[in-house]
């Protein structure tokens, strides 16, 4: 589904489509590659409209691996809280003092 809203720009923002427009830059460039990695193509002579989407669909990746990874690290440290604890445990089993003694 496609959908056209539209969008008042402020001198900012058309600096910055200018600037990631622009190929002979490296923010140009680096956008270039990203946006293809994504399959967002992004010709040298782009849009701005094409600048736009290609910002949006690297910027919206970035922000899904930012949340990937932070679910990672609090996956790690779940594993690593849980794994000491059956350490523990186990430590304690092999001192005799997992069990109760009559």
């Amino acid at each position: 589904m496609a959908g056209r809203i539209t969008l008042t720009l402020t001198e900012q923002d058309e600096q910055t489509i200018r600037t990631f427009g622009d190929s002979d830059r490296p923010e140009g460039a680096l956008l270039r590659d990203a946006a293809d990695a994504l399959g967002v193509p992004l010709p040298p002579a782009a849009s701005a409209e094409a600048v736009l989407r290609a910002l949006m669909a690297v910027g919206a990746a970035t922000v899904r691996e930012q949340i990937l990874e932070c679910g990672y690290e609090e996956l790690a440290e779940i594993y690593s809280e849980v794994h000491d604890a059956d350490e523990a445990h186990a430590r304690r089993h092999r001192a005799g003092l997992g069990h109760e003694r009559a």
